[in-house]
């Protein structure tokens, strides 16, 4: 029988995270034990779970090599959105398809008890993808209340030193220069133009000037608020 593998990662860190390498070494171990002729493996590295897009790709796979089973590492690979889950499950089933996971064989998705084991496993895997989500968010919104090094890149205007958030005070006049232009009616476009002829040469695009136009009509309703309201 033809088979695919899927392998995936959500995390570039792989001293959190099973790597992709080691997911896929297991997969082919499992295939030549169960005598299943891995055609390919299909990879996202850096991909949520909850990205259902991804089904797309394994599908995909599954008809180009006329594939009778998909053979994953951890059905959390697979994917952490319990819904999505059990569809594309019932999908692939009805398509003839087998899942197969590594170290528990093949997902029945035809008895109802191992239906809702599989079930229940999405859900924990959701809530777990959740619950990891909003520790980061708040992890990171703390860091950056500090004034610590919370991403990779700096917010326009500013850079990290020593870990900590400090003005950059070339990027700082280009702010000042943007919201002049942009005060002036001047489009995205020649505000580039003027920075340029200004001898700027510093990081810049065009989401920095939406962001600082969207700042200016923020500020402004804000004004208009407060005088409404004496």
């Amino acid at each position: 029988m033809n088979a695919i593998g899927y392998v995936r990662r959500s995390k570039v860190s792989e001293d959190k995270t099973v790597s992709l390498q080691e997911q896929g070494r297991q997969i082919e171990e499992y295939c030549a034990r169960f005598d299943l002729i891995l055609c390919e493996i299909v990879s996202h590295d850096g991909v949520s779970g909850a990205k259902r897009e991804r089904w797309y790709d394994i599908r995909a796979a599954v008809k180009r090599h006329n594939a009778g089973a998909v053979v994953i590492y951890n059905l959390d690979r697979l994917s952490r959105d319990a819904v999505g889950l059990l569809d594309n499950l019932a999908q692939l089933a009805q398509g003839g398809t087998q899942v197969h996971e590594v170290g528990q064989g093949v997902i029945d998705m035809e008895d109802p008890t191992k239906r809702l084991t599989t079930g229940m496993r999405g859900m924990f895997d959701e809530f777990f993808r959740h619950v990891v989500k909003k520790k980061t968010k708040d992890a990171l919104g703390y860091k950056k209340s500090k004034g610590v090094r919370w991403c990779h890149n700096a917010p326009f205007g500013y850079r990290f030193a020593a870990g900590c958030l400090q003005p950059d005070p070339e990027e700082q006049e280009a702010l000042k220069n943007i919201a002049a232009c942009l005060g002036h009616g001047m489009g995205v476009d020649r505000t580039i133009t003027y920075l340029k002829g200004q001898g700027y040469t510093g990081r810049m695009g065009r989401m920095t000037i939406y962001r600082v136009r969207k700042e200016m009509e923020r500020r402004a309703k804000d004004r208009e608020i407060k005088k409404e309201n004496g």
